[in-house]
């Protein structure tokens, strides 16, 4: 693991739910508060950069009650192919493995959650793996 990797830590609120309500989204939704985002931002430089697979454990803040994890892996490696996508959810949190151009994906999300914009899905092909970019919980 390479050094700036092994270094990182969490400061800021990320919000991880699964949404049941078809009227707002029904699957997975990602959100984040200002530093929530800085954090993820920072994470995403730090993936593209890394030599070594990238490992990063996120504590979640509550979104609603009993309805989601209470953290989110997030993994890239370099030898994964570029659309490389797998999200699963697991007893200890969710997990998600990205490859190089969902990189580029999730860090266009990260630029529409600091413009204020959201309501829409990035990810995998199946349904089941896409998340939706939305707004902190109130």
């Amino acid at each position: 693991m390479d050094e700036a990797v092994r270094r990182w830590r969490q400061t800021g609120r990320l919000h991880f739910w699964r949404e049941t309500l078809k009227t707002q989204g029904e699957g997975w939704h990602l959100a984040a508060e200002a530093d929530g985002i800085r954090d993820l931002r920072a994470i995403m430089a730090l993936c593209r950069t890394a030599q070594h697979p990238a490992r990063f454990a996120l504590g979640l803040s509550a979104s609603k009650p009993n309805d989601g994890p209470t953290e989110l892996v997030l993994s890239h490696n370099r030898a994964w192919a570029p659309d490389y996508w797998v999200l699963s959810v697991r007893q200890q949190g969710a997990v998600l493995e990205f490859g190089a151009d969902r990189l580029v994906e999730l860090e266009a999300a990260l630029g529409d959650m600091e413009g204020g914009h959201g309501d829409y899905t990035i990810g995998g092909d199946d349904e089941s793996q896409r998340i939706w970019i939305w707004w902190p919980p109130r």
